[in-house]
Parts: structure tokens; C-alpha cells; sequence
């Protein structure tokens, strides 16, 4: 009888316990082809961004200039304005420091109040990093035209500036296009997924469940959200609303998620998992980063909305703390879940089927992290965003190719999870004999309470 219970008294036997190695090599083939031909789509795609440039030598931009963008829809969802100066003559690294003002003409042409902005340029090689001048979080015109006057660039006559290119980006109408319809399809496919992984489980008691089962129901959920089935809200309503949500829904997910590996690799140690000594201490760590995170994002939504023109310099210092807190409980995570997952590898695996669950968690998690913290790279390398009040990490995308890679990376994830944490063919044997009054005491623990012996051959990987 006791060969029917898959590992210390779960009563759910997971797929993953039924797969032979060459059937885990296909799931991780399976999961690594997919991610890779979602991503092609992006690499094939259109451009992400729309680029007018305008080149103004030094004696063009020391009289006032107006600027008037190309007609613009509710498709191109933004607009950044920047600028890059290019000198010859020197060739070390220095940064300087200049005014520029700027106001915007109605469809009037009516003279409105001039903004007074500073600015620096970080130079080197006789190259400049690109300067941000106006952005807008949404469109309400289709049309916009900025007067724009540079000072103190006599006092910068030793920099020999050539000439400025300035820049007007906007998101490509092909790509908005394409957004939508790439995350409805997820969208789609993750409601098939949680049909089908709740059917799969709805005939199992909730506390016969593993803690990955209990996790992936929720992040199922919470999939759906980070999908956003409002996203076409973005398209439809002139308001900044929209855009807000749509952020706070995939930040919620991406905190989940983190709270998640802390949960299954502290939970495979530990049956005891009262709320408030197992689960508070993770969701204070994770919700400060996602607190901190938001109220950085809300701030420069704020800002911008009253100033187009509003940049990071203007509140460094204060910005400055809040990033270093949140660095600071980025580091607390990782150390933490660093430490879970060695204490659970040296305790457990040479347990019964806790082996392969550590390492096939270990393994999809580090693929998972290593792709996010390489569209990380990419996001803060890149140059039209990167004076932006918050690099936020879930909205702008620096090209097609990183959108896709981003959410088919997260979408794929789950369905796989999905797939190998869904009860197996024959755990409906198991459920049945869980109910028999002979191991009743077997089912009046959790999962991890009671060692049971494995079945026939225990799967290795």
C-alpha cells in the first residue's frame, strides 16, 4: 500500500515524478525551443521605435528653434524628444552643465509659459550620451510644436560642439500592433492553461496539494493580469490610467513570483508554514522592493504629467536614496534565496523525489533570472531611455526583440511549471487510498510531515 505515495506523505503524485530523464531533456528542449522561436517574432518584427532626426549645427542652435513632430495616433502611444551633441578636438571624459528652455505652441500658436530645465552632457572620445529635452506618457494631439533656447553655451566654446542631432521617437504603430496581439495570444493560452490545470486538480482535497501546486494556482492568476486583457484601454482612452495599471500588473507578478522560489525552497524544509512566521518574512522583502518600485514609477507619472520636460537631475538626490534601498533589499533577497536553496540541496538531496524537485526548480529559475537580468542590461544600455526619471523595468522596451523575449520567457515558464507540477495519471489511485481510514494519520500532517517509502524506482536527473 505504501508504494502508492509518491514522497513523505504527498498524496498528489506531480507529473514530474512520472518523467523519465530523456522525458525531462524533451520538457526542457520543448521549453527552450519555444522561448526561442516566440523571440524570433521580435527579432523578424517590426522596429520598435519610429526616429525623425533634425541636425542643427553650433549657429542654428544659439537662436531659438522650433521643433513641430510628425503627425502622430493613439498607435504611436508616446514621445520622447532628445538630443546628442557631437564635437571634435576632445577626446577625454568630462560632463558640463547647460540651460535650455522650453514651451510649447498650441494649435493656435499660442505663446505659452517657457520651462527652464537644466541639462548636463557626459562626454568621451569626442562622443556625447544623448540628453533628454520633452516626453510624453500619452498622446492627446496629433500634432506638437516646442520652441526650444540653449544658454550658456558660450561658456562651452572650448567643447567646439559641431552640431546637435536631435531625435523625435515614437512607438511604431506596427509594434503596437504587434504588442497587442503577442500578449493577447498569451492571454488566450494562459486562461487554456488555468482551465485546464484547475480541472486537473479540482477532484484533490486543497490540503493534499504541494506547495508548488498551491503556488502555480495563484500565478496562473496573476498571468493573466501581467497579460493585461485592459491593454487595449492604452489605445482607446486618452488617459495615462492605462499605462499606470498595466505596470502595476506585471510588477505584482514579477513580486510574486519572487516570493514564490522563497516559498518552494523554504517549503520543501519546512511543513510548518504558519502565515505569519514562513510567509510574512518574504513578503516584507519582496514588498518593499515592489513597494519602492511603484512609488518610484507613480512619482515619475506624476512629474512628467505636469512637466513634459521633467528630468532625473532634478531630483538625484532623493531618487538616489530610494535606489539605494532598493538595491539594498535586492541584495537581502538574493543572499536569502541563495541560502534556501543550499540549505535545501545539502538536507534533501538524497530524499526521495525531493532531489529532482530542487534541481528541475533550480535549473528553470536560473534560466528565468539569467534571461531577465540580460533584458536588464540591454534596458539600462539603452540610450533613448536612459534619462529617464526611472528606468522602469516593465514598460519601456528598447526593441522588439527584448518585448517578445521578455514576456514569452515569463508565459513559457508557467506553462511548463504547469505542465510538470499537474497531477500525474495515476495520482487519482493515490487520492484513493488517501481517504482510507488505515492511512488517514497520513494525510492529517502537510506534504512534508511524514516519510513515506518511494515508489518502484525513484527518478533521478
Amino acid at each position: 500500500m505504501k508504494s502508492f505515495y509518491s514522497d513523505l506523505g504527498v498524496s498528489i503524485k506531480l507529473r514530474l515524478y512520472s518523467l523519465q530523464k530523456h522525458q525531462i531533456l524533451i520538457v526542457f528542449l520543448c521549453f527552450v525551443t519555444t522561448f526561442f522561436l516566440t523571440t524570433m517574432l521580435g527579432i523578424f518584427g517590426p522596429k520598435m521605435l519610429i526616429t525623425r532626426e533634425t541636425n542643427l549645427t553650433r549657429s542654428q542652435i544659439l537662436k531659438p528653434v522650433i521643433f513641430e513632430s510628425p503627425s502622430m495616433g493613439k498607435f504611436h502611444q508616446q514621445l520622447w524628444i532628445t538630443g546628442q551633441p557631437f564635437i571634435h578636438g576632445r577626446k577625454e571624459e568630462f560632463i558640463r552643465q547647460f540651460t535650455l528652455s522650453i514651451r510649447a505652441l498650441n494649435s493656435e500658436d499660442q505663446h505659452l509659459e517657457f520651462l527652464n530645465r537644466s541639462r548636463s552632457i557626459h562626454c568621451k572620445n569626442e562622443m556625447c550620451d544623448v540628453f533628454s529635452i520633452f516626453h510624453l506618457d500619452y498622446l492627446h494631439d496629433e500634432n506638437y510644436r516646442l520652441e526650444i533656447k540653449f544658454f550658456n553655451l558660450d561658456e562651452l566654446k572650448n567643447l567646439d560642439i559641431k552640431n546637435i542631432i536631435f531625435k523625435f521617437n515614437s512607438y511604431n504603430p506596427s509594434f503596437t500592433k504587434l504588442e497587442l496581439w503577442y500578449r493577447f495570444a498569451f492571454l488566450f493560452f494562459t486562461l487554456l492553461i488555468l482551465i485546464w490545470y484547475t480541472n486537473s486538480l479540482k477532484k484533490f482535497s486543497l490540503r493534499d496539494w504541494s506547495i508548488e501546486q498551491k503556488w502555480i494556482f495563484i500565478l496562473l492568476r496573476s498571468l493573466i493580469f501581467f497579460n493585461n486583457p485592459l491593454l487595449p484601454l492604452i489605445v482607446l482612452v486618452n488617459s495615462w490610467i492605462p499605462h499606470l495599471l498595466d505596470a502595476i500588473f506585471q510588477s505584482t507578478f514579477l513580486a510574486l513570483l519572487m516570493v514564490f522560489w522563497l516559498s518552494i525552497f523554504h517549503g520543501f524544509r519546512h511543513s510548518d508554514r504558519n502565515f505569519t512566521t514562513f510567509y510574512v518574512p518574504k513578503f516584507v522583502i519582496v514588498f518593499s522592493i515592489w513597494l519602492i518600485s511603484l512609488f518610484l514609477l507613480v512619482w515619475q507619472q506624476i512629474r512628467s504629467l505636469n512637466d513634459p520636460s521633467y528630468n532625473l537631475s532634478i531630483d538625484e538626490n532623493y531618487y538616489s536614496v530610494f535606489r539605494i534601498f532598493l538595491f539594498f533589499f535586492l541584495i537581502i533577497y538574493l543572499l536569502f534565496l541563495l541560502y534556501l536553496m543550499v540549505r535545501a540541496a545539502a538536507e534533501l538531496k538524497k530524499m526521495p523525489y525531493f532531489g529532482i524537485r530542487i534541481k528541475f526548480a533550480s535549473i528553470m529559475m536560473f534560466i528565468v533570472i539569467l534571461t531577465l537580468l540580460t533584458i536588464a542590461v540591454m534596458r539600462l544600455q539603452s540610450d533613448s531611455f536612459k534619462q529617464s526619471l526611472f528606468e522602469n523595468f516593465t514598460k519601456n522596451y528598447r526593441n522588439t526583440t527584448e518585448f517578445c523575449a521578455l514576456f514569452s520567457i515569463l508565459n513559457i515558464y508557467m506553462y511548463t511549471l504547469a505542465f510538470v507540477y499537474s497531477p500525474a495519471k495515476n495520482a487519482s489511485i493515490e487520492s484513493d487510498y488517501s481517504n482510507n481510514p488505515t492511512f488517514a494519520i497520513l494525510n492529517d500532517t502537510d506534504e512534508e510531515d511524514v516519510v513515506m517509502e518511494p515508489l518502484n524506482k525513484t527518478p533521478t536527473f
